[in-house]
């Protein structure tokens, strides 16, 4: 959340270690890192590698499943896709999750993807302070060559470790009016849907951008 590489790799090297038997996967630290990427600070992505490269001595599929899914079922790649749509949309939680209709903004909208402010900015403290925190609409912008390189890793780091991309997507959910069938998206649906909400809430063009940005450089189908 800090995005210092130095403390997390001490951490992590704390963690890991047999004899101490802390267990980090309730935290959810690879969506917490996913949630306030700053791609800017090539240590973000960093950061994101480290957390991958502590998961390859776990030792079971279930513990791998519980470190990629968090307590909403969402995956990482959906948490990847919701920092996308935080920083360069008006979408609500609500249309990405009906179970978050009731927050007003996303977890980590405290951090810009593109570095444009984080928790220390003057101006973010001031809309702290007199405005709860809220990030305006016309704070956000296109979304952006920064923005896409730093997903694209983080993807790319992700096809190389334990985890599967073709994991079934936790957010867009939606279920059958009629017999109450739950309709679960997979990773290239979603990746659609979050190209929807760029270019109907987002800036101009922005759903052609993020198609051409992420799907050539990333499979989002089973290795």
């Amino acid at each position: 959340m800090g995005r210092n590489r130095d403390l997390t790799k001490t951490l992590l090297e704390r963690v890991t270690v047999q004899e101490a038997k802390i267990n980090i996967i309730g935290f959810y630290p690879l969506h917490l890192a996913a949630t306030f990427l700053d791609g800017v600070t090539s240590c973000s992505c960093n950061i994101f590698g480290e957390l991958l490269s502590a998961s390859y001595g776990l030792d079971s599929m279930q513990e791998i499943r519980d470190l990629y899914i968090n307590d909403l079922d969402h995956t990482v790649l959906d948490s990847l896709m919701i920092s996308i749509l935080k920083s360069h949309t008006s979408t609500t939680p609500g249309a990405v999750d009906h179970r978050l209709r009731f927050q007003k903004n996303f977890a980590g909208e405290e951090v810009d993807i593109c570095g444009r402010w984080d928790a220390d900015s003057d101006c973010f403290r001031h809309l702290l302070l007199h405005f709860g925190g809220i990030v305006p609409k016309s704070w956000k912008h296109k979304f952006c060559h920064t923005s896409a390189q730093t997903i694209c890793h983080c993807i790319y780091l992700i096809r190389t470790s334990p985890f599967r991309l073709n994991t079934p997507s936790g957010i867009f959910l939606r279920h059958c009016s009629e017999c109450g069938l739950k309709m679960q998206l997979q990773p290239l649906h979603t990746l659609v849907m979050t190209a929807f909400q760029l270019a109907s809430c987002g800036c101009p063009s922005d759903g052609c951008r993020i198609a051409r940005a992420i799907a050539p450089s990333s499979s989002l189908r089973s290795r």
